[in-house]
Parts: C-alpha cells; structure tokens; sequence
C-alpha cells in the first residue's frame, strides 16, 4: 500500500526525526539570534568549509524555511502516532509546508549563490 510505510523501530524513527526536527529550528534560531546565519555550501575537493551567511531579514527568511521544514517532520510524525496500525497517514499537509519551506531556503541561496 502506498503510504503506509512503517519502519521496524517505529518508536526511533520517530524519535530520531523529532531531534532532526529540532536541530533544524535550533539552528536556525541559533543564526538569527546572532544575526549571522551561516549555512555550508559545499565541501569540494577536500577543501576548507564554504559558508554563506546571512544576515537581517535574510537570515529570517532562511529561518522560515528551517522552521517550515521542522514543522513538516514534526506533522509527519505526529500523524504517524495518531494513524491507526492499518490506517493510512495523510502527508499532504506536511508535504506542502515542507515544499514551502524548501523552496523559501532553495531561493535564498541561489540568491546568494547569484550575489557572490
């Protein structure tokens, strides 16, 4: 059946994407506070770390997008919890506040991307 997926530790997984969660709005409420939102960009080659940082209402704006992303998780696991063993969790919400704020944080670094 499509959609009803559980793992073998359901209790884990849940667990695990709760603290996922909350590393995300940790992080980005860490940047925010310190007016300098620094988000790796990449690795490559084995080179030092690329950062692009934000700062003022771009840094809330990733923020927004790391919050949108947390609360998405949270809403996946929360109507994995309240679905019945053989029931089916319905993820549409979760899918459209997850896009949203992957699309708000994916804007902000080509943004950034096409500043640099």
């Amino acid at each position: 059946m499509r959609g009803n997926w559980r793992s073998r530790n359901p209790m884990l997984a849940n667990a695990l994407a709760t603290v996922i969660a909350a590393w995300l709005v940790g992080f980005g409420a860490y940047g925010v506070l310190r007016d300098d939102l620094a988000v790796p960009a990449s690795r490559r080659y084995g080179g030092a770390k690329h950062y692009y940082h934000f700062h003022g209402v771009a840094a809330w704006l990733i923020f927004a997008g790391f919050a949108c992303l947390g609360a998405s998780i949270i809403l996946v696991v929360y109507r994995r919890l309240k679905a019945t063993p053989s029931g089916m969790a319905d993820p549409r919400v979760a899918l459209v506040v997850g896009t949203a704020g992957a699309l708000i944080i994916l804007t902000m670094l080509i943004t950034k991307w096409v500043e640099s």
